[in-house]
């Protein structure tokens, strides 16, 4: 609580939008005042908490703005010279909804591991992969024309398979918990989920459909100085046929049928990868040739 640090209930403001919330809070600070509001500067990272004196009475906000709002975040906070006064001065801070983790930046020294991967900023993108087959001509039941029943189909068929790309965000801190992130990428990269739940959010059934294709990264420095790493983790989800699990190992036979091929043993194209040492650094990352499956 600081002496002498007072809010402008005038100079809040907040903007609801179909695209999100951003909100602004003013203070001022004077080192000659006496005055004791329990008001104190909000951090980086904080939650958006109602100026004091909006607090003390009821409002017409949202019942959700009424104490702290958790996705509501501090992003940045200035600080000016009062009218040019070299101890006097006027904070602002600004807030906004945008999908970045809580707290990223309010404790610069720990990496925030959410205890719900969905809570982790995520993207899609959906797209597909092209493929063809080779009709057999010789084989008058397999692709024909549908004007003419009895003539096969003698070019290479093309087509779509669809697939979607999955990207989470996520922060870490220099030092142990990078480097335990990055020791789980390289051995967990190009392995398939062995959970029918790998993200867990109940949405993407059957194990083998998943790949985790890489996670660059970026080095930077939080509002406290301190270095850290953002990482975008990338998946993609294949499963080009009515069977549920193991759509990255199938491959498309020349019949137009999909089948997976298997070297001696039962190994087959993709290991498996437990990719929950991916969102949390104390996990070990599992690598088998054989699907635990759910």
């Amino acid at each position: 609580m600081a002496t002498g640090l007072t809010e402008f209930a005038a100079g809040f403001d907040i903007t609801q939008a179909e695209r999100g919330i951003v909100a602004t809070r003013v203070f001022h600070f004077d080192p000659d005042s006496n005055i004791n509001l329990s008001v104190d500067l909000p951090k980086c990272g904080e939650a958006l908490i109602l100026p004091y004196q909006l607090n003390q009475s009821p409002s017409n906000y949202p019942a959700s703005f009424s104490s702290a709002s958790n996705n509501i975040l501090c992003r940045t906070l200035k600080k000016t010279p009062l009218q040019g006064h070299p101890s006097k001065f006027q904070w602002t801070a600004t807030y906004s909804n945008e999908p970045v983790d809580p707290n990223v930046f309010t404790d610069g020294y720990a990496s925030w591991t959410p205890s719900d991967v969905t809570k982790l900023s995520q993207s899609y993108e959906y797209g597909g992969e092209f493929t063809s087959i080779t009709p057999n001509p010789d084989n008058t039941t397999d692709w024909l024309w549908d004007a003419d029943p009895s003539k096969p189909v003698l070019q290479p068929i093309g087509f779509k398979v669809a697939v979607i790309t999955r990207r989470f965000t996520k922060y870490l801190i220099d030092g142990i918990p990078y480097q335990e992130f990055k020791a789980n990428v390289k051995k967990l990269a190009g392995t398939l989920n062995t959970t029918s739940d790998p993200f867990n959010d109940t949405t993407d059934i059957g194990y083998g459909n998943w790949l985790f294709l890489a996670a660059p990264t970026e080095p930077f420095r939080n509002c406290n100085d301190i270095l850290m790493w953002r990482a975008e983790l990338e998946f993609k989800y294949r499963n080009p046929d009515d069977s549920i699990n193991d759509g990255w190992q199938k491959l498309l036979n020349l019949d137009g049928t999909w089948g997976i091929p298997t070297r001696t043993g039962g190994i087959k194209l993709y290991k498996y990868g437990n990719f929950d040492a991916l969102f949390n650094e104390t996990l070990p990352a599992n690598i088998t040739d054989q699907a635990i499956g759910p």
